[in-house]
C-alpha cells in the first residue's frame, strides 16, 4: 500500500541550527526538498565532490585489478584524487598531440621520407618544386615546361612532384599539398615521445588503481556533506527561529513527536494538501516485495494519491512471462541458473532472486501443462511428461486448438482489465466517479463479446449492445461531475451542478466514444500471449530441424554439428523470449491494465534526509 504522509514543520533557534540538522539527519525520517540556493561552502564542496568524482572514473575505466585490502594507501582521498586529475589532464593533452602527429604523418605517408626545408631551399634558388595530389588524368593537364615525377599512387590518387626550373613559369591549375612546419623525421620523433609519455602517464594512473576504495568512501562522504549543505540552505529564517519543512510518513509520526519534545523543537503538522507534490513510500508485504526490482528497472513510482498495483502486477507479469516464454525446458534452465546465481553471486539482491524464482516456475507449469519441452514433441510424448499434459491447451495437439488459446488469452484481458476498473469502483464507491467505472466496467465485458464475435466468429451476444450503450450512459452521466458542486446552495444548487457535469458529459462523448474503442483493441492486444509464446515454440522446432538435418550421418563431427546448432539456436530463442516479456509482458501491465486503472505514474519516491547507507523506510 502507499503509506500515508504528512506535512510537517520543525522549527529550532538559530543556535541549535547546526546540532537540530545533525539530530534530524539520524532520526532519518523527514523527507526535505532542498532549496535550489547558493553559498561559499556548498560550491566549494560541489568543486571537491566533482573532483572526487572525475578521478574515481578515470580509475574506473582502466583495467580492473585484485586489489587486496593491505594495498590501500591511507592517504588523504582529495589530494589523490587532484593528482589523479592533473595527470589525466596531461593525457589527454598528450593524447590530443599524438592524434594531430598521426594524422600529419598520414597525409604525408605517401610522399615517403623529406624535408619541407629543402624545398623551401630550392625554391629560394629559383627551382619552383611544388607537391600535388591529382587524379591520374588531372596529370596530363599541368602545363608544358613542368617536370613531373610521379611519387605514389594510392586509393585511386596519383602523388606527384612538379618542377619548375625557371621561375615566373606558369601555374598548375590544381592546390598545391601544404608543407609541413618539419621534417617526417622530427614529426616521428615528437609522436615516439609522445606515445611514450602516454604510456608513462597511464602506468602512473594504473599504479594509483588502489585508491578506489578511498576514493569511492570520499566520494560517498561528499556528497553526504553537500546534501547537508542544501538541507542546511533550505531553512527558512525569521528573526530567532528558522524552520523546515517536509514530509513524514504517518507511521513515524509519534517518533517524531517524541523527538520533538526531546529535543525542544517546534513541530507543526498537517494533512498535504491538493497542491502538494508529496513523496512517495510503497510499503509492500514481504511475497509482494519481490516484483520491485521491475519498478526499479522502469524507473516508475506510483502518484500519492494513485494506487499500488504491486500485487496485480506481479500475478499478471508472471502469468505474462510463463506464456511469451511457454517453454518448461527454458523455464527449467531459468530456475537452474537462478539458483546456481544464488550460490555465485552472493550479493544478488534478495528480491530479485524471489522474482526469478517465481516467474522461472510458472514457465515450468505453463510449458509442462502445454506439453512444450525445448519445441521437441517427442519430449511431450514422453511417458511421464505426457501425463502432465492438459490436452486442450497442449502445443502438440491433434486438433487445432488456436482459437481456444486465443479465448484463454482474451479472458485474461477480460479479467486483468475488470479488476482495474473494479479497483476504481471500490475506492470511488462514494462519489459519482465510482458510478462511471461501473459504466466503463460495462463497456470493457461489452467489448469482450465483440472480441468473440470479430476475431473468434462466435455469434454476438445480445447483451454486447446494451452493456455498451449502458457504460457509455453511466460515464457520460457521471464521469464529469464535480464532488460536492452546489451543496452550498442546497437542493436547486446541486441539480444544477449535476445538469452541468452532464453537460460537460456529452461534450466529452466523442472522446468516450474513442475510449469505449480502445477498449476493444486493448482486449484483442492480449492475443500476443498466444502469438509470441507459438513463435517461440515454432523457432525451437526450426532449429531442431536444422540440427538434424546438418548433423545426420556424419557420425561424431555430425553429432558437434547438431549440437552446436542445438545450443546457438535454443540460447538465441531463450534471449529473443526475455526479450519478448520485456517488450509485451511489461506492456500489457504499464499500458492497458494502468491505462484502465487511471494510473499515470507521476509519483517521486520518499527520500528521507538520512545518514549514508541507512535503508530508506
Amino acid at each position: 500500500m502507499i503509506v500515508p504522509m504528512k506535512k510537517v514543520m520543525v522549527f529550532v533557534t538559530r543556535r541549535e541550527e547546526e546540532r537540530a540538522l545533525k539530530q534530524l539527519k539520524a532520526l532519518g525520517v523527514l523527507h526535505v526538498d532542498a532549496a535550489n540556493r547558493e553559498s561559499t561552502p556548498l560550491a566549494e564542496l560541489l568543486k571537491a565532490r566533482d573532483e572526487v568524482e572525475r578521478a574515481l572514473r578515470t580509475l574506473q575505466s582502466l583495467k580492473k585489478k585484485k586489489i587486496r585490502p593491505d594495498e590501500e594507501p591511507k592517504a588523504d582521498a582529495l589530494a589523490g584524487a587532484r593528482e589523479i586529475n592533473a595527470i589525466r589532464e596531461r593525457l589527454d593533452r598528450i593524447g590530443e598531440e599524438a592524434r594531430g602527429l598521426d594524422d600529419e604523418l598520414d597525409r604525408l605517408a605517401p610522399w615517403g621520407f623529406f624535408d619541407p626545408d629543402s624545398i623551401r631551399a630550392l625554391r629560394a634558388r629559383g627551382i619552383d618544386i611544388g607537391l600535388y595530389e591529382l587524379s591520374p588524368d588531372d596529370v596530363e593537364k599541368l602545363p608544358p615546361g613542368m617536370s613531373v615525377i610521379p611519387v605514389a599512387r594510392k586509393k585511386g590518387l596519383a602523388y606527384v612532384l612538379a618542377v619548375t626550373l625557371e621561375s615566373g613559369g606558369p601555374e598548375p591549375p590544381f592546390r598545391q599539398v601544404r608543407l609541413p612546419a618539419e621534417s617526417t623525421a622530427a614529426l616521428g620523433e615528437r609522436l615516439r615521445r609522445a606515445r611514450s609519455e602516454e604510456r608513462r602517464l597511464q602506468a602512473e594512473l594504473a599504479a594509483r588503481l588502489s585508491l578506489i576504495p578511498a576514493l569511492e568512501r570520499a566520494l560517498a562522504g561528499r556528497e553526504e556533506a553537500v546534501e547537508f549543505e542544501r538541507v542546511r540552505l533550505t531553512f527558512d529564517a525569521g528573526p530567532e527561529v528558522l524552520y523546515l519543512g517536509g514530509f513524514i510518513p504517518v507511521t513515524v509520526l509519534k517518533d517524531v513527536q517524541a523527538e520533538a519534545a526531546r529535543r525542544g523543537w517546534g513541530l507543526l503538522v498537517s494533512d498535504p494538501g491538493p497542491e502538494d507534490d508529496v513523496p512517495v513510500l510503497v510499503d509492500r508485504p514481504l511475497p509482494v516485495k519481490v516484483i520491485k526490482p521491475v519498478f526499479d528497472f522502469l524507473g516508475t513510482v506510483p502518484g500519492y494519491r494513485e494506487y499500488d498495483v504491486s500485487f496485480p502486477f506481479l500475478f499478471f507479469f508472471a502469468i505474462f512471462f510463463a506464456m511469451l516464454v511457454g517453454d518448461a525446458g527454458y523455464g527449467a534452465l531459468f530456475l537452474l541458473f537462478t539458483l546456481l546465481g544464488r550460490l555465485v553471486l552472493k550479493k544478488i539482491p534478495a528480491q530479485l532472486f524471489g522474482l526469478l524464482l517465481i516467474t522461472s516456475a510458472a514457465t515450468v507449469i505453463y510449458g509442462a501443462i502445454t506439453g512444450t519441452w525445448f519445441g521437441d514433441k517427442s519430449i511431450a510424448e514422453a511417458p511421464f511428461f505426457r501425463d502432465l499434459v492438459i490436452g486442450p491447451i497442449a502445443t502438440f495437439s491433434q486438433s487445432d486448438n488456436r482459437q481456444f488459446m486465443m479465448l484463454i488469452c482474451f479472458i485474461i484481458g477480460l479479467v486483468q482489465l475488470s479488476l482495474a476498473h473494479l479497483i476504481s469502483i471500490i475506492r470511488f464507491w462514494k462519489a459519482f466517479r465510482g458510478l462511471a467505472e461501473i459504466g466503463r466496467l460495462g463497456i470493457v465485458w461489452g467489448m469482450f463479446l465483440m472480441v468473440l464475435n470479430l476475431v473468434l466468429s462466435q455469434p454476438l451476444h445480445p447483451a454486447a449492445v446494451w452493456l455498451i450503450i449502458g457504460g457509455l450512459a453511466l460515464v457520460v452521466l457521471f464521469e464529469r461531475q464535480k464532488p460536492g458542486a452546489g451543496r452550498e446552495r442546497g437542493l436547486s444548487g446541486r441539480i444544477l451542478a449535476f445538469a452541468v457535469g452532464v453537460g460537460k458529459g456529452f461534450a466529452n462523448l466523442f472522446l468516450t466514444a474513442l475510449s469505449a474503442v480502445s477498449s476493444l483493441a486493448d482486449i484483442i492486444s492480449y492475443v500476443r500471449l498466444f502469438a509470441v509464446g507459438l513463435a517461440t515454440v515454432e523457432i525451437a522446432r526450426t532449429f531442431n530441424g536444422m540440427a538434424v538435418s546438418m548433423g545426420g550421418g556424419l557420425g561424431a563431427p555430425g553429432i558437434l554439428v547438431s549440437a552446436f546448432v542445438l545450443f546457438i539456436g535454443h540460447a538465441l530463442n531463450m534471449v529473443l523470449s526475455l526479450m519478448s516479456v520485456l517488450v509485451h509482458g511489461l506492456r500489457l501491465n504499464m499500458l492497458e491494465f494502468s491505462s484502465h486503472l487511471g494510473m499515470e505514474w507521476s509519483g517521486r519516491p520518499y527520500q528521507p534526509f538520512a545518514e549514508r547507507g541507512e535503508e530508506n523506510r
